[in-house]
C-alpha cells in the first residue's frame, strides 16, 4: 500500500541512527516529533504542480507516551537482547501518519423522509465490510434528530447519487459521512420550517428530537408532530409546503485538503535462534483518528488492517527465479496469515485532535492500522538480536540467515 513500506524504511532508519548515536530510539523520536502547538503543520509540496501537504491536527508525543505506557516499555527494556528460555526478547515501536480523505472529487449524499418513522440515506460510495450502513445511519440520526433504527441506508449505485467518487483512500466517513451530516441538517431545517408554518410559530421555537417535532418551551406538550404528519404537509396541495414538495435534501461535501490520522505501534516479541520463528507476546496500537463515530467498528478496522500487516511482515513474499518467473503464484507458496498467526491486539484510540477540516471532526481509519506493522516488528527483531533488519519479510529462513551473518558464536 505504499505507506507500509515507506514507514518501514523511515522507522528502521530512526532506530539505526539512535544506535549510532548511542541513545534510546524513543528519546530520538521525542526529540523530533512535531508538537501539537505547531499544528497545522505545512510540509510543502512533493511536486511543483501539486498543492502543499499540511498536517491538520495531532498530538504525536501524547500517542507515543500512551503506547510506551501500555506496552510497559521501561519494564521491558531490561529484557531486550537477552536469551530467556532459549529465545531472544525484543521490543520495538513504529510511529506513523497517514493521508486520508482524498477530497478532489468530494462525495454527495441524499437524505429523505419516506414515510412515518422512515428515513432513507442514499450514498454514492459502496461498503466492502467497513460498516458504512451503521456509521451513516448513526450520523444521519444525530444530524436529523431521529432514532437510529428508523434510518435505512442505500449505497453503491450512481442511480441513487450521481455525484460521488467512490470508496478508497479512507474517505468514506471523512467525505460521505460529512455529506450525510450536511444533508441531514438541511432536511432538519426544512422539517422545522414546514412545521413552524403549520403551527404558526417561528422555526427557532421548535426542535426535532427522536423523530418528533415539539415546541422547545413545552417538550411534553400536545403540539408534537411526527415525521409522517410533517410529510403530509409537503404535498403539492398543501399551503404549508414552503414551495417544495416532499422532505428530502442533497448535500455535496468536498475538502480542499486531506486529513491525517496518526498513531504508534509497540511490540514485545521473542525470536527463536534455532528455528527463526517469531512469537508476538504483546502488540499495542494507539491511534487518533479524530472524533469516533462507532468505537466497535473502528476497532475492527484497526485490527483487520494490523492483521494484514503482520502477515505481510512475517509470511508474505513474492519470489522469482533467475528467469523472472513467479515461484509463489499460489497459496501453497504465498502464505497468508490465519487466526493462529495473529496476536491479540491491544488497541487504544484517543480522541485528542479532531480534524478542523470537516464538521464531524473525523479522519479516515480504514487503512491506517497496517502502516506501522512492518516498522514495529522489524525494530523489535533488531532489538532482540542486536542486528539491523534491512528487508522484509521476517520469515524464519530470513531470520536464520540474519542470525548466521551477524551473530557471533
Amino acid at each position: 500500500p505504499g505507506r507500509y513500506e515507506s514507514c518501514f524504511f523511515r522507522e528502521r532508519l530512526l532506530d539505526m541512527v539512535a544506535a549510532d548515536l548511542g541513545i534510546d530510539p524513543v528519546e530520538l523520536r521525542f526529540k523530533n516529533l512535531i508538537p501539537p502547538s505547531a499544528m497545522p503543520y505545512e510540509l510543502g509540496r512533493t511536486r511543483p504542480e501539486e498543492y502543499s501537504l499540511i498536517y491538520d491536527s495531532g498530538d504525536y508525543p501524547a500517542l507515543l507516551r500512551k503506547a510506551l505506557e501500555v506496552i510497559d516499555y521501561d519494564g521491558l527494556k531490561g529484557t531486550a537482547g537477552h536469551l530467556i528460555d532459549g529465545k531472544y526478547h525484543g521490543v520495538g515501536i513504529g510511529c506513523f501518519v497517514k493521508s486520508t480523505g482524498t477530497g478532489d472529487l468530494g462525495e454527495g449524499a441524499k437524505v429523505a423522509i419516506t414515510g412515518p418513522g422512515q428515513v432513507a440515506v442514499y450514498l454514492g460510495i459502496a461498503t466492502m465490510g467497513q460498516g458504512h450502513e451503521t456509521v451513516m445511519a448513526q450520523i444521519c440520526a444525530d444530524g436529523l434528530g431521529v432514532p437510529m433504527d428508523s434510518v435505512a441506508v442505500y449505497h453503491g449505485s450512481t442511480d441513487l447519487v450521481s455525484m460521488g467518487g467512490g470508496t478508497y483512500a479512507s474517505r468514506g466517513t471523512t467525505l460521505a459521512g460529512n455529506a450525510v451530516f450536511g444533508a441531514a441538517q438541511q432536511l432538519r431545517d426544512r422539517v422545522l420550517a414546514v412545521s413552524a408554518a403549520y403551527l404558526d410559530v417561528d422555526p427557532s421555537e421548535l426542535e426535532l428530537s427522536q423523530g418528533m417535532v415539539r415546541r422547545k418551551d413545552s417538550p411534553g406538550g400536545d403540539t408534537a408532530l411526527d415525521l409522517g404528519e410533517v410529510l403530509a404537509l409537503t404535498t403539492p396541495a398543501s399551503r404549508y409546503n414552503q414551495g417544495e414538495f416532499g422532505l428530502e435534501a442533497f448535500y455535496y461535501f468536498r475538502s480542499a485538503q486531506e486529513c491525517y490520522p496518526c498513531g504508534v505501534h509497540a511490540v514485545h516479541l521473542t525470536v527463536d535462534p534455532e528455528t527463526g520463528k517469531i512469537d508476538i507476546l504483546k502488540y499495542v496500537i494507539v491511534e487518533d483518528v479524530g472524533h469516533i463515530i462507532n468505537p466497535l467498528l473502528l476497532n475492527g478496522q484497526i485490527v483487520g488492517a494490523a492483521a494484514q500487516g503482520v502477515g505481510a511482515t512475517i509470511l508474505e513474499e513474492l519470489v522469482y527465479d533467475d528467469d523472472g518467473q513467479l515461484l509463489a503464484g499460489s497459496f501453497m507458496d504465498y502464505l497468508l496469515p490465519t487466526s493462529t498467526d495473529i496476536p491479540a491486539f491491544d488497541v487504544e484510540v484517543l480522541d485528542l485532535a479532531p480534524s478542523p477540516l470537516n464538521p464531524l471532526g473525523v479522519k479516515g481509519a480504514g487503512e491506517v492500522g497496517i502502516v506501522a506493522t512492518g516498522a514495529a516488528l522489524s525494530n523489535a527483531v533488531s532489538n532482540a538480536l542486536g542486528v539491523q533488519v534491512r528487508e522484509l519479510p521476517l520469515s524464519p529462513n530470513n531470520i536464520k540467515e540474519l542470525i548466521r551473518k551477524n551473530l557471533k558464536p
